[in-house]
């Protein structure tokens, strides 16, 4: 027979099979294999959470900062207009009001606490995880499939479910907060394609292809990814399930009306983005050809990664793909790739479907370039599920040639039993190599500082690693550390403002106020429109004593940011030092109406209204700074100075007492407490805080100076 005939055959016997029932096979009841799909749940589940483990207190860092800290629309969540209407400006959840809502959820749960953040998205993971199990378990028990396959359905679905799971290559899009946009993507992508699978196996399949709808129209409101869902679903259909396209669309013509109609959501979110800010889309600032051609190194990249996940990077920057060994590799193995996808179908269709799925879900990302991250790993999450899948079902397929070598009665129950348990040996094995090199690299996001790093000592092409690494330096007080990084950052990208920005600060922390300010100016003349600029030169006026420019530069800030809060409260306490209380009050009050936990804008407005005579209003303002942040010993300070003030030397003696816990040589609060201590004939505690504070090298007030010379026999008199 020839390979033709072959194929005719096997095409025909497919069809007769996916006519002849589309139930789930009968040999494959659900109530007998319950037991080992929980076992497995509980497995797949458990090693999600051992290999995440050490990532749930990594902190926030780069693109969180503006999608989660510096985002005013998540912190009301019965404010669904504000929910749903993500900020703009190239922001991550720009186009994406279910990511928004899900962050407002969060912060509706624990604030800014960063381990509701990394446990949400852990959980996202895992359902995910089972998403998987459910499609593969699905697919095997479909006709085409369960003669062969039904028996072991469950097995081979948990061993792709387990190994993608703990697999490396997931991390970014799990570990970093934000880049649960990927989650939720992938999590209703594959809902979508479930419920469709159970609609083909059911009798009446209409309330799960509306179930399908309705998660497309869901993930349309997570990524411009899920863009793909639709024509994935109608691959699979005809692929596994129908005869023929026309029937397909003929039968089911609702489901992928149904599903087309997604694309509306999704054309409105897209359209409103305006190109997610400028960042994204073929007027992006960035050649399509130059995009093209780094793709081709990417996917080649990603590859390798997924079969030897070692060298993980999290930004590439902005690179460009240039020279020919950079491109013709990866040209070879995309076009390569390409042909055996085609070819697959042919012979081996399910290889042909996972094939279109790894590069059609890539497709959103790889022919429409986004100029500000032209690699970017994260964007494997959903095709590494294709890749695992095709891995083990290559690799069982081996594996079983190799025993039957090794075994000449193979097809016997004892020998097939052996393969089983060698299958299940090899599985488990490899998770637990893949979950510790997870866990190893869950280890590279414990602090910003690590994570770029990191991405410096492998990938050292990334001007914008360099530029957050000084960051890093800065705040661990090594300022000529930061500025050589800064300085890297500009040779490589001069035209970019961030690295003259943070060369700024940490100039100024240095002390050189002179280039910290030529660094903010060359930045704004770069970009006029960073606010972030203004508001941090305007906090260097302030602390220069220049209040009126420091006035000028947040009221320039202002209306360039998003999330005003930190100017308004940059400028309410410039107002202070002018004596506009007034206008610092009205300043706080916006910021606070932004930001409900500025605890600083509290005490600031507190000052002012204690320079207004209005106690009242200023204790209660103190005491909610206190509330949202007690390690503000200023607040505790003065309002312990209001207590003095008012004779209740007991409560003001406490408050100092708790500024002095957290800062032991606080000079005011030794003080206070020692001007409280006398007033409440408390001698010997009053003299030891007057010691205190020599010892600091600080002068005690003349009359309690001139008490501890007089008093340093004898205590004094009422």
């Amino acid at each position: 027979m020839g390979r033709s005939a072959k194929r005719k055959g096997a095409e025909k016997r497919r069809r007769i099979a996916a006519e002849s029932a589309v139930a789930v096979d009968g040999r494959q009841p659900q109530r007998r294999r319950d037991l080992r799909l929980l076992v497995w749940v509980g497995t797949i589940t458990t090693a999600v959470f051992v290999a995440y483990a050490n990532s749930l207190f990594v902190p926030f860092f780069f693109d969180d900062f503006p999608a989660i800290l510096e985002n005013p629309t998540i912190h009301n969540l019965w404010n669904l207009a504000a929910v749903f209407s993500p900020p703009g400006g190239g922001y991550p959840v720009q186009g994406r009001p279910i990511v928004n809502l899900s962050l407002a959820i969060n912060y509706a749960l624990g604030g800014h606490a960063v381990f509701g953040y990394h446990l949400f998205n852990l959980v996202l993971h895992a359902a995910v995880a089972l998403l998987v199990v459910g499609v593969v378990r699905r697919t095997l028990l479909l006709p085409v499939f369960s003669e062969r396959w039904g028996a072991v359905a469950t097995d081979y679905a948990a061993a792709v479910a387990l190994l993608w799971a703990v697999h490396p290559l997931t991390t970014e899009a799990v570990t970093y907060v934000i880049q649960r946009t990927e989650l939720l993507c992938s999590l209703f992508y594959l809902l979508t394609l479930y419920c469709c699978i159970r609609g083909f196996a059911a009798t009446d399949g209409r309330r799960w292809f509306a179930a399908a709808v309705a998660a497309c129209l869901i993930g349309m409101g997570c990524k411009e990814t899920m863009a793909t869902a639709p024509v994935m679903v109608a691959l699979y259909d005809r692929v596994f399930v129908a005869r023929a396209w026309k029937e397909m669309f003929r039968r089911r013509w609702g489901l992928y009306g149904g599903l087309a109609a997604t694309w509306i959501l999704l054309a409105v979110l897209v359209a409103t983005g305006a190109g997610r800010g400028g960042t994204a889309g073929f007027a992006a600032g960035i050649a399509w050809w130059d995009y093209a051609r780094t793709q081709l190194w990417a996917i080649a990249r990603y590859l390798r990664l997924a079969v030897w996940p070692v060298g993980l990077v999290v930004d590439y920057g902005t690179w460009i793909a240039r020279a020919p060994s950079e491109v013709l590799p990866g040209a070879v193995v995309v076009a390569a790739l390409l042909a055996a996808t085609a070819a697959a179908y042919w012979k081996w269709p399910w290889a042909g479907y996972l094939g279109t799925w790894f590069f059609v879900v890539l497709a959103p990302t790889s022919l429409v370039p986004v100029a500000t991250q032209t690699v970017a790993e994260k964007r494997m999450y959903l095709p590494l599920a294709a890749v695992v899948t095709f891995f083990v079902f290559a690799g069982s397929a081996a594996g079983r040639r190799i025993l039957a070598r090794l075994f000449t009665d193979f097809s016997a129950p004892q020998s097939r039993r052996l393969a089983i348990n060698w299958g299940r040996g090899v599985v488990i094995g490899l998770a637990v190599i893949l979950g510790t090199l997870t866990a190893l690299r869950n280890r590279d996001y414990r602090s910003e500082f690590a994570i770029w790093d990191d991405t410096i000592r492998k990938w050292p092409h990334s001007w914008r690693a360099y530029t957050n690494r000084a960051i890093g330096y800065g705040a661990q007080g090594e300022y000529d550390l930061a500025i050589a990084d800064c300085n890297r950052a500009i040779e490589m990208m001069p035209a970019r403002a961030e690295p003259y920005n943070n060369r700024a600060a940490a100039y100024a922390a240095k002390g050189n106020a002179g280039q910290a300010l030529a660094d903010y100016a060359r930045a704004l003349e770069i970009n006029p429109r960073s606010g972030h600029a203004y508001a941090e030169r305007g906090s260097l006026y302030s602390q220069l004593g220049e209040h009126a420019r420091a006035v000028e530069d947040f009221t320039r800030a202002i209306p360039l940011l998003y999330e005003p809060s930190i100017p308004l409260k940059g400028r309410a306490e410039a107002w202070c030092a002018l004596g506009e209380y007034m206008r610092a009050i009205e300043d706080c009050t916006r910021a606070l109406a932004l930001n409900p936990r500025m605890a600083e804008a509290y005490a600031i407005r507190a000052n002012a209204w204690l320079a207004l005579g209005d106690h009242a209003r200023a204790m209660a303002d103190y005491t909610r700074a206190i509330e949202i942040e007690p390690d503000m010993v200023t607040a505790w300070n003065n309002r312990g100075a209001m207590f003095l003030q008012a004779g209740e030397y007991a409560r003001a003696i406490a408050d100092f007492t708790e500024a002095l816990s957290r800062m032991p040589n606080y000079a005011e609060a030794l003080t206070n407490r020692a001007t409280a201590y006398y007033h409440a004939k408390e001698y010997e505690k009053a003299r030891a805080d007057l010691k205190a504070l020599e010892a600091l090298g600080k002068s005690p007030p003349p009359k309690l100076a001139e008490w501890l010379a007089s008093s340093a026999a004898a205590p004094p008199k009422p």
